[in-house]
């Protein structure tokens, strides 16, 4: 019995040298031994510039609720508006450093935004943005996604 102890106890730590004497390596076989943490793969994507979001949203929200050429034009520019307003409220956060009133700031878009919108759009068209916009809103808190900060919550 103390045999086969003996020998169970020896192959165990022969195993386990065995694991201390071949370093992990990456993709390319260099040793992965103190080298800095990779950077996380989940990165957030630079913003597009505001005429490009508000290019994509308008022609969104033109498929989805019927616009007519006319109020494509005016949602456009109300919606360029306020990418505008955020670009800039980004830029000032990231020149001081500080985040501080940008939640404010968003939220003040937003709100500008909507009634803007609403003035542009008939009733039926402004409650079918606003069932879109509770849609979204509900696939980010299932998502666990961040509070929404896009002038239409995006």
């Amino acid at each position: 019995m103390k045999n086969l102890l003996l020998l169970a106890l020896v192959a165990a730590s022969a195993l386990a040298a065995r694991a201390q004497t071949t370093p992990a390596t990456d993709a390319s076989g260099v040793p992965l031994i103190n080298q800095p943490a990779p950077a996380p793969t989940a990165a957030r994507r630079a913003p597009l510039p505001p005429d490009q979001q508000a290019d994509r949203q308008s022609q969104h929200l033109a498929r989805a609720l019927g616009l007519s050429a006319a109020q494509q034009g005016q949602v456009r520019q109300i919606l360029l508006g306020a990418y505008q307003n955020l670009a800039a409220t980004r830029q000032q956060a990231q020149a001081t450093g500080l985040r501080r009133g940008t939640g404010r700031a968003r939220k003040a878009t937003r709100a500008q935004t909507d009634e803007q919108l609403r003035a542009v759009l008939t009733p039926d068209q402004y409650g079918r943005y606003q069932q879109l916009l509770a849609q979204r809103q509900g696939r980010r808190a299932r998502a666990g996604a961040p509070t929404p900060g896009g002038p239409l919550g995006n």
